[in-house]
């Protein structure tokens, strides 16, 4: 009964992530704006890179399961692969647009030279060599096991199997983190300063410089608070798999409910972001509320179709992104 619930659960996320990105690449495709700045791109990417997995995960875990056709299939089982190289591309992704946002906003001068438009086409292709990297244990080593289902058999290597477990969980979970926490802390000390610099009026405005003038923005502040929440959507959906992975590759005994909850629980990150983008991303809220009345044929709003204008023509590269009036306090 558990196994079937699992399976149901898992085709519902699945679902949920393909129809929530679709959607959300239907209305960054309607933004004017997207391929002009390295972050919407970035936001793309990411977004593109969900909806992929969302598309590869529905046909190689919840549907075989639920119609149990995938018994004593190794090459089935070596498939799942793919899944899992884009699981950690999106997570190579978001570290990519953590470093281009502490660029931008700590680093500005180098942020013109770093992230200009001709550096897509090669960052982008490493986050999926990172995915590659971090993957490619399970197409080595997954195989169907005597009751046909899908498991890794490290032929009784355990000083591998544990320094693989090791490598996964410094690789996948604790550099991103350190990245995250060092990046925010110094975007938290920034816009800080930028705050008392204000306030106190210590500098006079023709010698603000650089820093202080891009943070300078209800839209930059906006923008981070949005990766922020991005970042412990992933820890949340990500943490228990990890370390469960890590324990597991140790020799510890773990529950089989418990396995499939952290399954479950780090499937569902494909789900969170286009809902994130809605409720964080002024742009991107204007422009599904605009796209919406014209797949039912209602006419935009003049005050949303005039705000959109406006927010398009002042996303200026690489600090002037109309995403919310949050506060430099929201960032903590």
């Amino acid at each position: 009964m558990g196994h079937y619930v699992f399976a149901c659960l898992s085709l519902i996320i699945g679902c949920l992530g393909l129809v929530a990105n679709a959607g959300a690449l239907y209305v960054f495709q309607k933004m004017k704006m997207i391929s002009k700045t390295v972050t919407h791109s970035l936001l793309f990417h990411q977004c593109l890179v969900d909806f992929m997995s969302a598309l590869v995960f529905l046909p190689l875990y919840p549907i075989p399961e639920v119609l149990d056709i995938w018994q004593d299939q190794d090459a089935f089982c070596k498939t799942r692969t793919v899944y899992w190289i884009l699981a950690v591309t999106s997570t190579a992704n978001m570290v990519y647009l953590t470093i281009e946002r502490y660029y931008s906003i700590v680093l500005p001068m180098r942020h013109l030279v770093l992230f200009r438009g001709r550096t897509m086409p090669v960052a982008l292709p490493v986050t999926y060599v990172a995915g590659v990297i971090c993957s490619v244990h399970s197409f080595i080593v997954s195989e169907s096991d005597e009751l046909g289902v899908c498991d890794y058999n490290w032929n009784g290597k355990t000083t591998l199997m544990i320094a693989h477990g090791v490598f996964i969980f410094i690789i996948e979970w604790m550099i991103p983190t350190t990245i995250f926490i060092f990046v925010y802390s110094k975007i938290y000390l920034t816009l800080k300063l930028y705050t008392l610099r204000s306030n106190s009026n210590i500098i006079g405005r023709s010698m603000v410089d650089q820093s202080t003038q891009n943070v300078n923005t209800s839209s930059n502040k906006g923008l981070v608070s949005m990766v922020l929440v991005i970042f412990i959507t992933y820890l949340v959906c990500w943490t228990p798999k990890i370390v469960l992975y890590l324990l597991s590759n140790c020799g510890v005994k773990v529950n089989t409910y418990f396995i499939e909850f952290t399954v479950l629980l780090l499937t569902s990150n494909v789900c969170w972001n286009p809902f994130i983008y809605a409720f964080k991303y002024k742009e991107f809220n204007i422009a599904a509320k605009r796209t919406w009345r014209e797949v039912f044929r209602r006419k935009p709003r003049k005050t949303d179709s005039k705000n959109a204008e406006n927010l398009e023509l002042n996303a200026v590269e690489p600090g002037a992104h109309s995403i919310g009036s949050s506060s430099a306090d929201e960032i903590t």
